[in-house]
């Protein structure tokens, strides 16, 4: 019997994963998966008896859900397979840290006390060294249209609790006498995923006109920039386009082009390229137009590809140390560039994933922000899908418009209301619209800091409060 519900539990963590993982693969209805995930989960979660059934239903949840969202190490780790499962066991060891507690101290609440965990451990990871919001629920949301008006106010992770709350609900609808309350609600979430409320939008009348390319090598970017009239103010062009050495970016010929081109039209050229001087490589955003040649180096970089995090205790380890590329310069200096138009924000690829970094951006006075990007490593569909969904949480968190142009990805322009203007589908080679600025602040974009810490704090709170009340719970019980 104990054998039977073991594996029970098990088989509903494993559907509950892949649910979870389709919540980041779809549009439209990624925030029904993401609640029909948290409704099996829970349901096995609370028949769950004693530490070993715990452990593998948490742990095979999580093995599962890290391997597909990072199944795309297993084909970009080709030649370094021990490697690619190494970061693998770290990403799960990282999430179960928290989940440890819960585990370990059997509670008389399970689904409560680990809905509390859950939060808990996706917001460590998202603050870790090596982690980033790519497993954050509240990612699943963006489409969902009641509930967009929420990032603006409460960020990405009110709505990971917004989502954990309505699949508590659902769960104890289903697994009570309320089933048909239950379909209510779900019909109910259905309809409001399809009512948008957008507060009120920036000044339309500050609107600049912005285009993004969509084509994948450097000779058919330059066949279609350089054979053709240009209407746009700027024009968003793909990341690590060429490499240079930095003292010689003036003179390239391609930057000689675009110089003439700025000249010729008046368009601001923003564009991704590898640098390097002195032995040193820089993965930079360089902005250049006919009056001035504006160079950002990265300031987010990814670990374990372009530098090592926790130096000093990685360094120890001959194995990892002989699989990693050599790391990449930290930028420094301005993050944003006026040029007269509009003050914008030049972002390479990993860097538009954090709301944190996004918001710091908007008090430092960013209107819009251009995004490049590039697929060609990772080369995975499902990890462009994620990036488009947290671009379009951040335009929702900072009411600010994101143009992202991606090499063998999803190039787009979202409004700053989250709504994309161009479809990820569009196939064009240049994508043009008007892209509304503006300089004022959400509340989010104001005190991110601190509403995460609350939003932590809370999390702790409640926690204690599910230990408190099942200790109490116990002592009756005795």
């Amino acid at each position: 019997m104990l054998l039977s519900n073991t594996f029970k539990c098990c088989i509903s963590a494993i559907v509950s994963a892949i649910a979870l993982y389709y919540a980041f693969d779809v549009y439209r209805v990624g925030w029904f998966f993401a609640i029909l995930s948290f409704v099996i989960l829970f349901n096995a979660i609370g028949k769950t008896k004693g530490i070993f059934q715990r452990m593998s239903c948490v742990l095979l949840y999580l093995i599962v859900f890290v391997t597909l969202q990072y199944s795309f190490l297993l084909h970009v780790s080709i030649r370094h397979e021990q490697l690619a499962f190494l970061m693998l066991f770290i990403v799960v060891a990282v999430y179960l840290a928290p989940m440890l507690f819960w585990i370990i101290f059997p509670l008389s609440y399970p689904v409560e006390s680990f809905a509390c965990i859950f939060l808990i451990s996706e917001y460590v990871f998202a603050k870790s060294a090596i982690g980033n919001q790519m497993f954050q629920l509240g990612i699943a949301f963006v489409d969902f249209g009641l509930l967009k008006w929420g990032y603006a106010f409460v960020g990405p992770w009110g709505l990971s609790a917004v989502g954990i709350l309505l699949s508590y609900l659902l769960y104890k609808l289903l697994f009570s006498s309320c089933f048909s309350v239950f379909v209510a609600v779900v019909f109910i979430l259905c309809i409001a995923s399809h009512v948008e409320l957008y507060s009120e939008r920036a000044n339309e009348s500050r609107s600049i006109c912005v285009s993004v390319c969509c084509l994948d090598n450097v000779s058919e970017i330059e066949s279609v920039l350089f054979e053709t009239d240009c209407s746009a103010d700027y024009v968003v062009l793909p990341e690590a386009m060429l490499s240079v050495p930095e003292d010689a970016l003036a003179i390239n010929p391609f930057m000689t082009q675009l110089y003439r081109r700025s000249r010729l039209y008046g368009t601001t050229y923003v564009s991704g390229f590898y640098t390097y001087s002195n032995g040193k490589t820089n993965n930079a955003a360089v902005v250049s137009n006919y009056e001035i040649e504006f160079l950002r180096s990265k300031k987010i970089l990814v670990p374990f590809a372009e530098y090592i995090p926790c130096e000093k205790l990685i360094k120890k380890s001959d194995f990892i140390m002989s699989h990693l590329p050599s790391p990449l310069m930290r930028g420094v200096g301005s993050d944003c560039f006026n040029d007269g138009v509009a003050c914008f924000a030049p972002l390479i690829c990993f860097e538009a994933l954090f709301s944190n970094y996004i918001a710091h951006l908007c008090r430092v006075g960013a209107e819009v922000f251009f995004v490049s990007s590039s697929n060609l490593l990772i080369d995975s569909e499902h990890i462009e899908k994620i990036s488009h969904k947290i671009m379009q949480m951040n335009s929702l968190v900072t009411r600010r418009s994101f143009a992202r142009s991606s090499e063998h990805g999803i190039s787009c322009i979202v409004s700053d209301g989250g709504a994309v203007e161009v479809k990820p589908s569009c196939s064009k080679a240049m994508i043009t619209c008007n892209v509304i600025l503006n300089d004022e602040l959400t509340l989010y974009s104001s005190y991110d800091i601190i509403i995460d810490s609350l939003y932590y704090i809370l999390n702790l709170l409640m926690l204690f409060l599910v230990s408190l009340k099942s200790k109490q719970r116990a002592l009756v019980i005795n």
